[in-house]
């Protein structure tokens, strides 16, 4: 196992089995999960991100287009309310831990992300 502190939109993706824990900043969220989440093809396994509580929430509840899009490869949890205070520096809200796993097996084969993506756009 190895451990590297990277700036995960621009840290090349390992090919073989892989884990992120990560605090990314929180103005970047939404390209850190699609730059994790858009390829099902991918060797990640599991994520764990600190993220907004309210983006957590979401993400784990599933009820909007991206949860619909991401769900036949990832499943979403959240964790514990962070308080803002215990955070620094402090932010203005607080935060929980998203976790998101692989599904195994998928609802549909990895290459079909595109044409699901594209029918949900509709």
């Amino acid at each position: 196992m190895s451990v590297h502190l990277a700036d995960a939109l621009e840290f090349p993706l390992p090919a073989t089995p892989f884990r992120v824990f990560a605090n990314p900043p929180w103005n970047r969220t939404a390209d850190v999960l699609h730059r994790l989440l858009d390829n099902p093809s991918s060797a990640l396994t599991r994520a764990d991100l600190v993220l907004q509580w309210q983006v957590a929430r979401s993400r784990a509840q599933g009820d909007d287009l991206l949860g619909a899009i991401w769900a036949p490869w990832w499943e979403f949890g959240r964790g514990r309310r962070i308080p803002a205070a215990f955070l620094r520096p402090a932010p203005h809200v607080d935060a929980a831990v998203l976790t998101i796993t692989r599904r195994d097996p998928p609802r549909l084969p990895p290459g079909d992300f595109a044409a699901h993506e594209a029918s949900l756009r509709r």
